[in-house]
């Protein structure tokens, strides 16, 4: 059987602001037979989107393709006029962005928005496309698939919309499905249940798809073959098991390296008396609304929360969307926000201060006059670190700081925190959903559920040493470098 993409010496070129001409895909060459998922792998700028979007007819702003094919189906999307890249988006190919809350129209219902394919292509009347929707809702395991399409994007979860962008996907019967990172803003459980549905619906329709990502235990559970990229060309390429089990390239052992950093494990001190705390948190309740009658808001966020920080101590927060995570970050900021405010440095000595600054996140100094536009992920990361640092606090907040990043860059983050620590006895709140973060760099974990802290361990008591039917759910539902993971994960109740 002839393979359904065939990429071939695949190059691309940008044009920087300056006008230099910079080579971005450098012969990349690949295929995907009839009904395999093919991930893309690598850290931020490897190519990755990049050649993905080449599938779709996309280049992105200032980039051209500058010599070699993209066929699908037989046909080159490099030599296809923009009308017949049109006809075949939807249809032939389509895609689920990293964002679904971005993909949605605030404005129009979700059936409205999932049919519009069928509705543009004209591939079915719309009573057609409406009861295909339904199913597509069922098949991804959607609630209530009868009714869910009558609300609009605000009124379901994260979760649930991404698997809406997935339907609006495959309600044209594409040969071809592009996954943009569509799990990375999730939580776990919410991840597990989502990689569950596209694997299913995949399956079923016996569609071919490709999936890019920078967590390899994500693309283990739903890739057949793996492609391993980095600086525009592939540097390795096999069967999931044998990327996984078997790499062939150091850089490809680097990133699995990567995946699994080592427990941030640190003997307490030997001191007669506790040390004294650098945040202390008693009995906090706090949510939004109206109050009621007892005097507590109508939606509490956070019920009788306590926890405390030592000195030099880092305490992790894990929990799913809407656990109260970041609440509990906003309320000790406001709690603990400065009295004091630096003013009344010269220009001269604002300079000096900047680069000090700078030079604390191993950033160049002429990063200084830099567009935020113009940083990576990684560097954006540095940069908001550095801003916070200028207050010379105690503890910093740290939301989510890794997740919007790749394996290699977050490890590198996490090793800056560790080091900025000892040099300035910082201590650090760490609130994730990623397990695998917080037993990088903290010495205890709390667990968070509805508002309410569920449990708190020592970094070496995880994940087995979990006695809440919670806490194991979340330490149960991160993904493990094994192809068949998934497929042995019980479906939640």
């Amino acid at each position: 059987m002839p393979n359904l993409v065939e990429i071939h010496d695949l190059r691309l070129e940008a044009t920087t602001d300056a006008g230099n001409v910079v080579p971005i895909i450098k012969g990349v060459s690949l295929d995907i037979a009839p009904g395999e998922i093919l991930a893309l792998i690598g850290e931020s700028g490897s190519g990755k989107t990049t050649i993905a979007l080449t599938l779709m007819g996309h280049t992105r702003r200032g980039c051209r393709i500058t010599a070699g094919s993209v066929r699908v189906a037989g046909r080159d999307l490099v030599t296809m006029t923009e009308r017949q890249r049109q006809a075949l988006r939807g249809t032939q190919v389509a895609y689920v962005p990293q964002s679904a809350a971005a993909a949605f129209n605030p404005a129009l219902t979700l059936m409205d928005q999932v049919i519009e394919v069928a509705r543009i292509h004209r591939l079915m009347p719309m009573a057609q496309a409406r009861a295909k929707a339904v199913d597509l809702f069922r098949a991804l395991a959607l609630p209530d698939p009868e009714t869910i399409g009558a609300r609009y994007p605000h009124q379901v979860s994260g979760g649930q919309l991404q698997r809406l962008s997935a339907a609006m996907a495959l309600i044209g019967d594409p040969q071809l499905v592009i996954f943009d990172e569509p799990t990375t803003a999730l939580d776990v459980t919410t991840q597990i249940e989502v990689l569950r549905a596209f694997k299913s619906v995949m399956r079923a329709g016996h569609m071919a798809g490709v999936y890019v990502s920078h967590d390899l235990a994500v693309v283990a559970q739903i890739a057949d073959r793996i492609a391993v990229l980095r600086g525009g060309e592939v540097q390795e390429i096999g069967t999931t098991d044998q990327i996984l089990h078997r790499p062939a390239h150091p850089y490809t052992r680097e990133l699995l390296a990567a995946f699994e950093p080592a427990t941030y494990a640190r003997p307490l001190p030997a001191t007669a008396e506790a040390p004294a705390p650098v945040l202390d948190v008693a009995n906090v309740t706090a949510g939004y609304g109206p109050l009621g009658p007892d005097g507590k808001p109508f939606k509490l966020a956070l019920k009788d929360v306590s926890c405390r920080l030592d000195r030099g101590r880092n305490l992790g927060v894990i929990g799913e969307s809407g656990s109260g995570k970041s609440t509990l970050a906003s309320v000790a900021e406001i709690l603990s926000r400065p009295l004091d405010f630096y003013h009344g440095l010269t220009s001269p000595a604002r300079q000096v201060r900047l680069h000090q600054l700078l030079d604390m996140v191993r950033l160049p100094k002429a990063m200084a006059h830099r567009l935020p536009g113009e940083l990576s992920g990684g560097q954006k990361q540095r940069v908001n670190l550095a801003r916070a640092l200028a207050a010379n606090p105690e503890v910093i907040l740290c939301d989510e700081v890794t997740s919007a990043l790749d394996t290699v860059v977050a490890a590198a983050v996490i090793e800056l925190l560790k080091d900025l620590q000892r040099d300035l006895d910082l201590s650090y709140v760490f609130i994730s959903h990623d397990l695998s973060t917080v037993q990088a760099i903290c010495d205890q974990v709390m667990v968070m559920n509805d508002g309410a802290v569920v449990e708190t361990l020592g970094i070496d008591q995880l994940p087995d040493g979990a006695r809440h039917p919670y806490s194991k759910l979340l330490f149960n539902s991160v993904p493990q470098l094994d192809p068949g993971w998934l497929d042995r994960v019980p479906m939640r109740p």
